[in-house]
């Protein structure tokens, strides 16, 4: 029984023989480990050919799995093989100019749990907000058929925007506060009503009398919304409604 990394280095080796004639003579094939949110690492295999900026990196570890638990690596290799050529023909993430006048109107924040995310926060720019939290930064891409695109914004991102990271964060955070506004439901309307009231749009605070059940805090689209306590004024609002 191989070990992963025995096994990584097996399988580059037998998925050059599953590959297309055209595709067998120049691919180069590297293998990575890639610190995920929540700290997941992954293993994987980068399929780079000459003269293109598009490497995709298919992951190994479910195949790993699948090894110990007795599939032969011939038949892995081939289905890395047919993942690998199918994944030429796919949709390809929006392509991106990492200036900063060209991103910086894409620029949000989301919000990580700092215990389970110690790996990955060594090598990403973030913002200790207390209660054990870190806000990060994303250049959101937008959407389309091959999904939602984000980027988030590690170090090395960061250098190339050429920017320092409190003027990323302020960007980030004024962007996400007009796109994605911060929301104080009534948890009862959050769950059974089509129509939501933000509290937070109130002139005059809610009434004593009026107080009671539970409150949800989350932006317009409910995506990504842990982060809206974090916006500038929030919290005041909140205290105030």
């Amino acid at each position: 029984m191989l070990e992963v990394r025995d096994f990584i280095e097996k399988m580059k080796e037998e998925v050059m023989d599953y590959l297309p004639d055209d595709v067998y003579k120049d691919v180069i094939i590297d293998d990575v480990e890639v610190v995920k949110m929540n700290d997941q690492k992954l293993h994987g295999l980068t399929f780079r050919m000459p003269g293109s900026d598009a490497a995709p990196t298919l992951y190994v570890d479910e195949m790993y799995q699948a090894y110990k638990d007795g599939a032969d690596i011939g038949y892995l290799a081939t289905e890395m093989a047919n993942m690998y050529t199918a994944s030429r023909n796919a949709v390809k993430p929006p392509e991106i100019d990492l200036s900063y006048d060209k991103v910086k109107d894409n620029l949000t924040v989301r919000l990580l749990e700092k215990k389970r995310n110690r790996e990955f926060l060594m090598s990403t720019p973030h913002v200790s907000v207390g209660h054990g939290l870190a806000v990060i930064a994303d250049i959101n891409m937008g959407e389309d058929k091959g999904g939602d695109w984000r980027i988030a914004i590690n170090n090395n991102v960061l250098e190339t925007l050429g920017v320092d990271k409190e003027k990323l964060f302020a960007q980030a955070m004024k962007n996400s506060a007009i796109a994605e506004p911060a929301m104080l439901i009534d948890m009862s309307s959050a769950l059974f009503s089509p129509e939501r009231v933000n509290l937070l749009d109130r002139d005059e605070p809610i009434a004593p009398e009026d107080i009671g059940g539970m409150y949800v805090l989350t932006n317009a689209s409910g995506s990504l919304g842990a982060a809206a306590l974090f916006y500038p004024d929030v919290k005041e609002k909140a205290a105030g409604s």
